[in-house]
């Protein structure tokens, strides 16, 4: 697997019938991390937690795997209490939105 981290861009593939979805569900998401952003400032780990969790489970349904899994370690880094790692967390996320490329994959 490539390491988003190093690549300019993330190139993601979406089934046809979902592409129409992903403008709006990428703006959410990224209105989640706003959230996120300021409750980490205010040190409420529970919205962080709730919101992580949405997204882990969101993130597959769209085939957005980093999502998912990062979203699962910001859920449970915000469970333990864990504010740095929960920070940086947070910072990959809005770091993986920003690289995103949507384009339309074939049928499946």
């Amino acid at each position: 697997m490539v390491d988003w981290k190093m690549i300019p861009r993330v190139t993601i593939e979406v089934e046809p019938d979902l592409i129409d979805l992903i403008p709006d569900f990428l703006a959410r998401k990224r209105a989640d991390l706003a959230t996120i952003k300021a409750a980490l400032d205010g040190g409420d780990l529970s919205i962080i937690a709730a919101l992580a969790h949405k997204m882990k489970g969101e993130g597959g349904s769209f085939g957005f795997d980093v999502m998912t899994e990062l979203g699962g370690a910001l859920e449970a880094t915000a469970k333990k209490g864990d504010r740095e790692s929960a920070r940086l967390l947070a910072t990959d996320l809005f770091d993986y939105l920003e690289k995103l490329e949507v384009v339309e994959g074939p049928e499946s």
